[in-house]
């Protein structure tokens, strides 16, 4: 479904008067996009979300967890996903320092044991995907970074050697891991928010 006639869907559903205001910089898979009504009120779409993360920004949102609160989602009548979210500006980090890694760490023990439902799904589950590509190797990535330049490689090789002696760890499916951590992704979720979980 084109995005124009998703946002009507969404307002006709939800009673919203959200018109596109652009496309944000990230969203890493099919896009985040900010959302502006005319009395001012700003949140973001994003078509592509797991319906499983939903309960999880609830109660993450929920204790305070620097994340923004689900507003609406659904799918639309040809089965397009959508999630609306609160929108919150964030400034990106340009250089990941101690200070940083300080509140990272403070978020990170904030997600333990925050999973309802650890047997539940356990195919979509981040920590079981982590070990396949890890420990098991199973990533069609493996082939294309090794293949990608000699640095690559090197570097490559280098985190297969440093992940060896742990090749027997099985990751605990009780947290709340979001798997596409990244840079600009920390910047949002540790100090002003991020776009979905």
């Amino acid at each position: 479904m084109k995005l124009s006639q998703l946002l009507v869907y969404i307002n006709q559903r939800h009673g919203t008067a959200f018109a596109l205001d652009g496309r944000l910089p990230g969203g890493q898979q099919d896009g985040a996009y900010a959302l502006a009504e005319p009395d001012g009120r700003r949140a973001v779409l994003k078509q592509m979300f797991a319906p499983r993360a939903v309960p999880i920004i609830h109660r993450l949102h929920a204790i305070g967890y620097p994340t923004p609160d689900v507003l609406y989602h659904g799918a639309a009548g040809d089965g397009t996903t959508y999630l609306v979210q609160e929108f919150v500006p964030g400034t990106p980090i340009h250089t990941l320092t101690e200070a940083y890694l300080d509140q990272l760490f403070v978020l990170n023990d904030e997600q333990a044991d925050l999973n309802p439902h650890p047997q539940a799904n356990l195919l979509e589950s981040w920590s079981v995907y982590a070990q396949e590509v890890v420990f098991a190797r199973s990533s069609v990535w493996v082939r294309a970074l090794g293949n990608h330049s000699p640095t690559t490689a090197s570097l490559l090789s280098a985190l297969q050697q440093a992940t060896l002696p742990y090749v027997g760890t099985l990751l605990p499916n009780t947290d709340v891991v979001h798997g596409d951590l990244h840079r600009s992704f920390l910047s949002s979720l540790a100090f002003n928010g991020v776009y979905g979980g």
